[in-house]
Order: structure tokens, then sequence, then C-alpha cells
């Protein structure tokens, strides 16, 4: 019967099988200016302990661009704004078969 674990007979929650999560830590409202070089550090967990993630982005301020950084799961923004305004990002990290996301918004000056 129901244990009180969230699931129906309270063996799911202790079953063998893990469940593969990447996790991205969510940087906060980031401010730059356009015309100067921006670096941000996005920092990504997995439990499956790869060696990297792939990142996507969507949103980025023309001009940033994001990448792996190599034997980690964390991913790196850079390059340098070109354009004034309020950018609604969201960073996609995947290990292939999990992914994590992450949403915040970078303000350009």
């Amino acid at each position: 019967g129901p244990t009180g674990l969230g699931t129906p007979n309270g063996t799911t929650a202790f079953g063998l099988r893990a469940v593969r999560r990447v996790t991205l830590v969510d940087p906060g409202t980031q401010t730059g200016t356009h015309g100067t070089a921006f670096s941000l550090k996005i920092t990504g967990l997995d439990t499956a302990k790869v060696k990297s993630l792939h990142f996507t982005e969507n949103g980025l301020p023309p001009g940033l661009s994001i990448h792996a950084i190599a034997s980690s799961t964390n991913g790196q923004i850079t390059g340098t704004p070109t354009t004034p305004g309020t950018f609604k990002v969201t960073i996609t990290g995947s290990d292939g078969t999990a992914k994590g996301t992450t949403h915040f918004v970078i303000v350009v000056s």
C-alpha cells in the first residue's frame, strides 16, 4: 500500500534505475556593455558523471556565443555584444540522454 514516499507501493523511490539529470545553475541577471568583451561561466552538473556537456542557446545578444569548456560539464558564454537591449536567454545543456535548461536575462547598455 501507499508509504507516504510519493509512490504507489514505495518501491520505485528505491529502485536500481537511477534517473539521469542535467542541471544548469541559474547565473541570475547579467549586465554588459555593447562594444566591450563579455564572459560568463555556466555551471553544469550531470548525475551521469560525463566528461562534458553539449550546449545550445536561444536569445543571446548579437556578438555572444556559448561553447563547452573542455574536460568539464561547464559552458562559457563569450564575445562582444554589439546591440544594446534586454535579452531573455535560454541555455540548454545535454549529455546525449538527459537535458537541463536555465533561463536568465542579459542587459546590454
